[in-house]
This record gives C-alpha cells, sequence and structure tokens, in this order.
C-alpha cells in the first residue's frame, strides 16, 4: 500500500467553487442580455464593479 495518495486531495472548498465561477458567468450574461432589452442600464462601470439601476422612461 503506498504512503501517498494516487490522486490529489481535494477539499470541499474546491468543489464548491467550480459552479460559483459558472454562475458568475452566466450572471453576467444575464445582466448584458437585460441591458440589451433595456430593462436596465449601467450607471458605472469598472473593470471589477459595475452599478445598475432599473430603465424607466422619462415621464411625459
Amino acid at each position: 500500500m503506498p504512503s501517498s495518495p494516487t490522486r490529489p486531495f481535494r477539499t470541499s472548498s474546491i468543489r464548491t467553487f467550480k459552479p460559483t465561477v459558472s454562475s458568475l458567468l452566466l450572471s453576467s450574461k444575464a445582466l448584458a442580455d437585460l441591458e440589451e432589452k433595456g430593462v436596465i442600464k449601467k450607471v458605472v462601470g469598472h473593470s471589477k464593479l459595475s452599478i445598475y439601476t432599473r430603465a424607466v422612461a422619462a415621464a411625459e
């Protein structure tokens, strides 16, 4: 019996991080889609932060 494992040891934090990455990509695509449809608009855009608000029509 070998003293070291043959495959890498994975902790629970590694397993829970992988779905988070794909959900981040999904949410960014959803925000881009909502912005394209005109439901929301970007107020502040930065390389690490974007702030959105609801797009409301101007009252006439």
